[in-house]
């Protein structure tokens, strides 16, 4: 029962921190496009928008479909971690990946597009503009990859040892 509500307490924090976060950049950029550097040259808040999903991919799809895809996704994770509650690091990543798309879903539904800040360049290259649902995804994913993969090489033997 403590797992649950940690899983479901992290989700609404996360969500809520990845809200907060989106809520002021449109407070205080009130012209799309709008950046200030804060490492010059390498980092800076730039406001954008993302009719899309990833990297503004199927932007032509349009929101209902998108919103559709999502919910869809949401729902398989919500179901994926009931077997998962014994593996902490797979829940936190479940979490993650849950938290991510909903915030995302929240701005989709809300806004009719995903408001983007974080933006990542180096001379002419810039990394696509992303916001904290983003990072929650990225790191859910590759930490969930890496902790059934972990799990998996650590699973023990019939005899007691570990593979």
């Amino acid at each position: 029962m403590r797992k649950k509500i940690w899983a479901v307490s992290a989700i609404i924090i996360l969500t809520a921190l990845d809200q907060l976060s989106k809520a002021l950049v449109i407070q205080h950029f009130p012209t799309l496009g709008t950046s200030v550097p804060v490492v010059p040259g390498i980092f800076s808040i730039t406001y954008q928008i993302n009719t899309g999903m990833a990297f503004s991919q199927g932007s032509s799809w349009g929101v209902p479909l998108i919103v559709l895809i999502i919910l869809l996704a949401l729902a398989a994770l919500s179901y994926l971690i009931r077997p998962f509650l014994a593996f902490r690091g797979a829940l936190s990543s479940l979490c993650l990946i849950i938290a991510g798309a909903a915030g995302n879903l929240i701005d989709r539904i809300r806004l009719g597009h995903v408001t983007d800040f974080l933006d990542l360049h180096r001379g002419s290259f810039h990394w696509p503009v992303f916001n904290i649902a983003d990072i929650c995804v990225v790191i859910g994913v590759v930490t969930l990859v890496v902790t059934i993969f972990t799990a998996e090489r650590k699973r023990p033997t019939p005899e007691g040892t570990t593979i």
